[in-house]
């Protein structure tokens, strides 16, 4: 890291960019008008059409016009202000355009002519522990629906995102947006062949390529990252919607991408994209464009300031190069981070994990590595007939969450291709400390089947959820899912599940990557995007899953306790755990059954738990723990429960929410959870009002059953007799006299006159006092 920051800065006043984004969409403007001018406003069937090579700069375009972005020196960052295009999507017509191109075109042929060597650098090979799946599925399948189809494109290179009620996926070279039950809302194309197509109102041309999308759940926007390359120039297209809902009004960048080293220019190529809490980042291959320089350029890293583009005003872009990266991933921060994470190879046995420091003032490299179980660049995979380019070795995907760094590639384990994954613990980097790896592990498909294009992320449980592509010389590429909970076994993930399997057998650059996100309404729920292949060409899948830990294996033996009380006496009720052993990994909702009463008598007042499950059966109270509870432990739960007799047809339950366990030794739970029980009356002396068993539960994750969770222990009710609070005078009558009599006591604060023994004499006292004196006592 260099030890100071020189600036090359390259600013496009306000007027000088309101012209330059005036004159990249001029040519764009012009197609529009003349569409319509022919179409007006119709809807239209978009017919099969040729595509024209696109090596060819826009009229009234070229290098000259845009800022130089100078790169020659590695570390020194290049600056430029561009200006926003405002566009709302509904105006588009028709929402819905099909597109389709006979015959399909391979994208590679339509850029620059581009290599690198991608020989992997020898690492020092090691005897790391890689784990593998284990026997039993974690996956538990929910919503899917099909995704973008053939675009006539080879690869399609699909990406998504998830918003709070929509879902946003991107393939080579469309867009379009769903609702979660699988309604798709909105089709079009990235580039001019739209109407206008989604990067055409800020200029695009007719080729958009390699796009990705993401959703930012720390501000609650969609960001859609396409490329574009032309004769001289090039250009990194970035989208930000303005709220969390896709359908309306977009900020849209158009900003250069041709970027100097010496008297050679380079183009974008093969994009990540990624954010931290300050900033939206974009990583990509550098290659020659024109010049005599290398064909090769290294990495770009550009910045983008985020606040300005959550409004549309002119947003600060800064460049950085590393001429040591390659195929550079960027993560997608959960949790608080100020700095971004990247990461790629460094050799055969090592992850090579950078950061950006000071990212949107002073922004420079820190750079560490990461020593990884040895590994191999993959081979093609077979399926069926075919044979499907896995790519190389390159990182796919990265997953940043407090702490936890995740990055999936594809490697050669065993004579077949194997997905592999990462977790590193990134600790307080790169402020003090190191980067370490905590597990890893291979994909192993079964016999002769391959696992390629994986793509991993995590929940707020710590559950990881992965995605990959499988084939065989005798299946075809299909789309599947693993999963592990945060205590399982160091780099073990569950059974592959299958999502969906193809018909027909794929060949080629048929895919590139899938993709994965976390939906941001629960933090638990994962969704994803993958491809499979039919008689008409590559189609794309959305599904979402859970990922359901393992049954726990606890016993908690409970120090049994029975209680009686009269009603409208307020009962404290101490659950100790004597010894509590096995795993828990997952949420529990503990089950109470109130005797006598059928659940239509009580019903959850408490919105977001379950109600009445079976007769008597409702969930008052839910317990988040992801903890090994040791031998004799002591797990301690502290219930207050206010018995109140009530009247009319049904009843309440308040439950109380008990918070995920706390640290230290024994670990323990929020000790005054309150739970308010109202039930209807026409109890008798002896009966049980309330008895809680805790021998039953569900899982707050994916809501799978856990037999036995609790054992040996339960709390019991019962009413017995006391005189009537509210016959004041005890006469025997519930009239008149007692009302007086009351209101002199609640004047005076008397303590006759809390009846909610709450130790306060209140409006909550007057209000037992009307509905016992309505009942007769």
């Amino acid at each position: 890291m260099s030890p100071s920051i020189s600036w090359n800065k390259f600013i496009v006043p306000t007027t000088a960019g309101l012209m330059l984004s005036a004159a990249l969409v001029g040519c764009s403007s012009q197609n529009l008008a003349q569409r319509q001018g022919v179409l007006g406003s119709q809807a239209m069937p978009v017919a099969a059409q040729p595509f024209e090579h696109p090596l060819a700069d826009l009229p009234g375009e070229s290098f000259s016009m845009l800022p130089r972005i100078d790169l020659t020196r590695e570390n020194v960052a290049s600056q430029i202000v561009v200006e926003a295009t405002i566009f709302d999507s509904r105006t588009v017509v028709p929402q819905i355009s099909e597109f389709v191109m006979d015959p399909p075109q391979t994208i590679k042929p339509y850029l620059p002519a581009h290599h690198r060597d991608k020989t992997l650098q020898a690492g020092v090979p090691n005897d790391l522990p890689l784990g593998n799946l284990i026997d039993e599925p974690r996956v538990a399948p929910d919503a899917s629906f099909p995704g973008l189809t053939n675009t006539g494109w080879n690869p399609p290179d699909p990406s998504l995102a998830v918003g709070p009620n929509h879902v946003v996926s991107v393939v080579n070279s469309d867009i379009a947006w769903y609702t979660k039950t699988g309604t798709r809302q909105f089709l079009n194309r990235l580039g001019v062949q739209g109407n206008p197509g989604f990067f055409e109102p800020v200029g695009a041309g007719n080729f958009t390529f390699d796009p990705k999308c993401m959703y930012d759940q720390k501000t609650g926007r969609f960001i859609v990252v396409a490329l574009e390359v032309y004769t001289s120039t090039a250009f990194i297209d970035i989208a930000v919607s303005d709220d969390s809902d896709p359908n309306g009004v977009w900020y849209k960048y158009r900003t250069p991408a041709v970027v100097s080293i010496g008297s050679t220019t380079y183009w974008v190529d093969y994009p990540g994209i990624g954010y931290d809490d300050n900033a939206f980042y974009v990583s990509g291959n550098l290659f020659k464009l024109q010049g005599n320089g290398g064909g090769w350029g290294g990495v770009i890293y550009r910045i983008f300031d985020k606040t300005p583009m959550l409004t549309g005003a002119p947003v600060t872009i800064s460049d950085l190069r590393d001429a040591n990266s390659a195929s550079v991933q960027v993560g997608q921060v959960f949790g608080p981070s100020s700095l971004p994470f990247f990461v790629s190879l460094q050799s055969s046995s090592a992850l090579r994990v950078q950061s950006i420091t000071n990212p949107l003032t002073a922004p420079a490299f820190a750079t560490t590595t990461v020593t990884v179980p040895t590994g191999t660049n993959p081979v093609d995979a077979p399926n069926n007939g075919g044979f499907i380019s896995t790519v190389d070795r390159r990182i796919m995907n990265v997953h940043w969450r407090n702490g936890n760094l995740y990055a999936t590639h594809t490697t050669l384990a065993a004579g077949k291709n194997q997905a592999r994954w990462y977790h590193m613990d990134t600790g307080n980097w790169p402020t003090s400390g190191g980067v370490t790896l905590v597990q890893s592990g291979n994909i192993d498909g079964g016999a002769g089947v391959h696992t390629f294009f994986p793509a991993i992320a995590s929940n707020a449980a710590n559950s990881v959820a992965l995605v990959a592509a499988g084939s065989s010389s005798s299946q075809f590429a299909s789309v599947n899912a693993t999963g592990r909970g945060a205590n399982e076994p160091a780099g073990t993930m569950g059974a592959l599940t299958q999502l969906i399997i193809g018909t027909q057998s794929a060949s080629g650059r048929w895919g590139d990557y899938f993709d994965i996100a976390v939906d941001p309404n629960d933090d638990s729920t994962f969704w994803m995007v993958g491809e499979y292949q039919v008689s008409g060409g590559w189609r794309t899948t959305i599904n979402s899953f859970v990922v359901t830990p393992p049954t726990p294996d606890v016993t908690f033996e409970w120090t049994a306790s029975s209680t009686t009380v009269s009603p409208n006496q307020s009962v404290t009720l101490t659950l100790s755990a004597n010894r509590a052993t096995g795993e828990w990994y997952g949420g529990g909702k503990f089950n109470v059954r109130v005797d006598g009463l059928d659940a239509a008598d009580l019903f959850d007042t408490g919105g977001g738990l379950i109600g009445p499950e079976i007769a008597g059966d409702f969930t008052v109270g839910r317990a988040q723990a992801y903890r090994n509870f040791p031998t004799d432990g002591a797990l301690i739960y502290n219930l207050n429960s206010n018995i109140i007799e009530g009247s009319g047809d049904g009843g309440s339950i308040d439950h109380a929410v008990i918070p995920p366990l706390l640290g230290g030794s024994p670990p323990l739970i929020n000790p005054t959870p309150v739970w308010s029980m109202t039930f209807t009356p026409g109890a008798t002396l002896g009966d049980r009002v309330f008895s809680s068993q805790f021998t039953d539960a569900t899982l707050g994750q994916g809501g799978i059953p856990i037999s036995t969770l609790f054992a040996d222990g339960s709390i019991t009710i019962s009413v017995v007799a006391n005189n009537c609070p509210v016959d004041l005078n005890g006469d025997g009558n519930v009239d008149v006299l007692d009302f007086f009599v009351f209101i002199s006591l609640f004047n005076t604060g008397d303590a006759q006159a809390d009846l909610n023994n709450d130790g306060i004499v209140d409006v909550l006292d007057f209000f037992a006092f009307i509905s016992l004196f309505n009942i007769g006592c």
